[in-house]
């Protein structure tokens, strides 16, 4: 599960799928305001007969502004209908998932250094090409008041610092304030695909990508 982009994104709520359906209910809503209430014009009073005298010829001459299309609000009304029922299935699937709990805890299951070493890793260049250069650092943040970061880390703003055990999800605020730096979570399966053992771990690797150097601490 490699990222794509230079930083990792923690987890977190999806703000742009929200987005997704937040937006169309507006468009929907404003829709439906825009439209009169009748078959006739915004500017046709209500008490109005549906027979009326055609209106008398202006006399004076107005700049075209090109070609024109008559405007179908039939067309509009059944477009409205159908952007509606879209939205309010979308909000019923919305509706029926579980909600994120953020007091549960948080463990990717590797397990604690035992003791330092540095390790030399190869890598594939399918996978190194992603990271090249980058250091990373997965971190146990079970202990609020033992979080720090190694001096080498610390040197480098543009870490990362994944998160791999958590007392709960609503602490991760509190590990970013502490470390200085934006957190983020990782999977088990990441740390290992770049020859991480134990949490505790930072690794940087190589400018051509070819290889992980691993620093494992207690």
């Amino acid at each position: 599960m490699a990222p794509e982009g230079r930083r990792l994104r923690p987890a977190r709520l999806n703000l742009r799928e929200l987005s997704r359906l937040v937006v169309p209910g507006l468009a929907a809503a404003g829709l439906l305001f825009a439209l009169p209430g009748d078959g006739g014009s915004q500017g046709e009073p209500k008490g109005a007969s549906t027979k009326s005298e055609p209106a008398p010829l202006c006399g004076e001459w107005h700049r075209g502004a090109g070609e024109t299309t008559a405007l179908d609000l039939g067309e509009i009304r059944r477009a409205h209908a159908d952007l509606k029922s879209r939205v309010a299935r979308s909000l019923d699937r919305a509706g029926g998932a579980p909600p994120l709990d953020l007091a549960r805890p948080y463990d990717a299951g590797l397990p604690a250094c035992r003791e330092e070493a540095v390790r030399l890793e190869s890598l594939s260049p399918a996978q190194g090409s992603r990271f090249r250069g980058r250091t990373l650092y997965f971190r146990s943040a079970s202990d609020l008041a033992r979080l720090s970061l190694p001096p080498e880390v610390g040197r480098i703003p543009e870490a990362e610092i994944l998160i791999v055990q958590a007392r709960s999800l609503k602490d991760l605020p509190e590990i970013a304030h502490r470390l200085g730096r934006p957190v983020s979570l990782a999977s088990a399966s990441f740390a290992r695909a770049l020859g991480v053992r134990c949490a505790n771990t930072w690794l940087r690797i190589s400018e051509k990508g070819d290889g992980i150097e691993l620093h494992e601490s207690r």
